[in-house]
């Protein structure tokens, strides 16, 4: 799980957004018990513009962890409109 959501940072820290979301969406098949890959989903689905998938990633972070503040707030900020 840690080795490939490091190597989605690498990607995005090199602007490779799109890749590194391709990359968590993989660790989330394998590892669909793992809080951090959705919520780490969810920031990059927003990143993307894709906000409803990053709502539906967060909802499965919080599934898996209901004290995952981060989740929890950019649930928040998109179902507000103040993403």
């Amino acid at each position: 799980v840690w080795e490939m959501n490091e190597l989605a940072r690498e990607l995005e820290r090199d602007g490779m957004v799109a890749e590194a979301a391709g990359i968590l969406e993989l660790n989330e098949e394998f590892h669909p018990r793992d809080p951090s890959s959705a919520r780490d989903l969810g920031l990059l689905y927003e990143r993307l513009d894709r906000f409803e998938d990053a709502i539906a990633a967060y909802r499965r972070a919080l599934g898996l962890n209901p004290s995952d503040t981060r989740s929890l707030e950019r649930l928040q900020a998109i179902s507000s409109g103040a993403g």
